[in-house]
């Protein structure tokens, strides 16, 4: 998958925020509906999801069917608009203070 960094020492895929900033306005989606987007399985998305809920860049959600879906913070626009203007380095990553 594409592009990480760390922010606040958590490993945070960029590719998977830019999946849910493309949701439609505060919508959400489950792992499943967003590894499809990415082309990849939803246990290769599941452990990026957590990390960037923890980092506060993504918020979980609970549907009735107990089913978990994710949705994109402010926080997590932000931090897409801040690493979009930062240099990046060899590798296509940004390391943030941990």
């Amino acid at each position: 998958m594409g592009h990480s960094n760390r922010l606040g020492g958590r490993k945070v895929d960029l590719e998977v925020l830019r999946a849910l900033d493309h949701l439609p306005h505060r919508q959400a989606a489950d792992a499943r509906e967003i590894a499809s987007a990415l082309g990849t399985t939803a246990s290769a998305v599941a452990p990026k999801l957590s990390s960037l809920t923890k980092a506060g860049l993504a918020r979980r959600h609970w549907t009735t069917n107990s089913t978990r879906t994710y949705a994109i913070t402010d926080e997590g626009r932000d931090h897409l608009m801040q690493f979009g203007r930062r240099p990046r380095g060899r590798s296509g990553s940004v390391e943030y203070g941990a």
